[in-house]
């Protein structure tokens, strides 16, 4: 019991009162049986402190279950009611809030890592520049020349949609001068439709114009710009892969014409040496046999003409010989 509850006990007079002093004791005391226990609220104090010891000790993540059909039959997906579910339990509507603030946000060096091919080069033109600000105005740059082409392939499209005759186009009423697109309903600024207006405005309204907002800390990205950039990041790392490939393929094809050059070389020097060496033994064996028949002329030309000498001839031949 409290204290004061206690104290009251002991206090009285009565002789029944007094025998109850022996089962009673106060809060935080000890002894042998008690009447006291904790109160509701001291439990439900010890409880939510425990909770949240144990939320500060873990990282927790909400998972919304979603029904894939009223039925709950294996393999069945009615689109439908999964919208439903979506739409009433107010997902959509957190996810068009978060879309339409600044739901992307990283910190200064996870920015200038992941999008550090959108800057420009250093003074050698090697390396890149490696200040957040630098790379925020070149991002920006980039975004709203990015975000013109669409508008202008968006208008182009709908201008061939809208093909007029010669004639149509004169008797239509003359066009109201067109006005210039405010970045929100909320704010005063105009997009800039050329490149000198863009370049004209202060860095902050730049980065309001692209979608995006540098903290002191972390850069804060709209939805439509991280897309964006995303994919001009993915064009950049498509662009550097296809330039290293080709690099490395010429250098392949380099080393492959060399090899069969040299090969090719190979192939002639040894062709022409085993033609030549056909070559000689030709002539040789031509040589060869023009000896043999210049002989045999020789022989012969020399019997015939020996048979048709006379016969003193022949004699006098023969004693000179002997």
């Amino acid at each position: 019991l409290p204290a004061a509850s206690v104290e009251l006990i002991q206090s009285s007079t009565f002789d029944y009162v007094s025998k109850l002093q022996r089962f009673v004791r106060a809060e935080g005391a000890g002894g042998r049986g008690t009447v006291a226990q904790k109160s509701v609220g001291a439990k439900f104090m010890e409880s939510l402190r425990d909770l949240r010891s144990r939320i500060d000790a873990t990282a927790p993540h909400y998972i919304r279950c979603l029904k894939p059909n009223d039925d709950l039959l294996p393999d069945e997906f009615d689109p439908k009611n999964i919208v439903e579910q979506l739409r009433y339990s107010g997902v959509l509507e957190a996810v068009r809030v978060s879309r339409a603030g600044y739901p992307i946000r990283y910190t200064h060096g996870v920015f200038m890592n992941r999008y550090y091919m959108l800057g420009d080069l250093g003074q050698d033109g090697t390396k890149r520049n490696k200040d957040i600000r630098t790379l925020a105005r070149f991002v920006t740059k980039l975004v709203w020349e990015a975000d013109q082409k669409k508008m202008k392939a968006r208008e182009l499209l709908a201008a061939a949609e809208q093909k007029q005759s010669f004639s149509e186009r004169q008797r239509a009423p003359p066009k109201s001068p067109k006005r210039k697109k405010r970045l929100n309903a909320q704010s005063n600024i105009d997009i800039p439709d050329t490149e000198e207006e863009f370049d004209d405005l202060d860095f902050g309204t730049r980065c309001a114009v692209a979608g995006l907002q540098l903290g002191r800390t972390k850069m804060f990205l709209r939805r439509e710009a991280f897309d964006r950039i995303e994919t001009l990041r993915v064009a950049s790392l498509y662009k550097s892969a296809a330039l290293i490939q080709a690099k490395i393929r010429g250098k392949v094809q380099r080393m492959r014409y060399l090899r069969l050059k040299e090969a090719t070389m190979k192939c002639q020097a040894m062709i022409r040496y085993f033609l030549a060496n056909l070559e000689v033994l030709r002539a040789r064996k031509k040589a060869k046999l023009e000896r043999w028949a210049s002989t045999i002329i020789q022989v012969n030309y020399r019997r015939y003409k020996f048979r048709n000498l006379g016969a003193d001839k022949k004699q006098a031949m023969f004693d000179s010989a002997v």
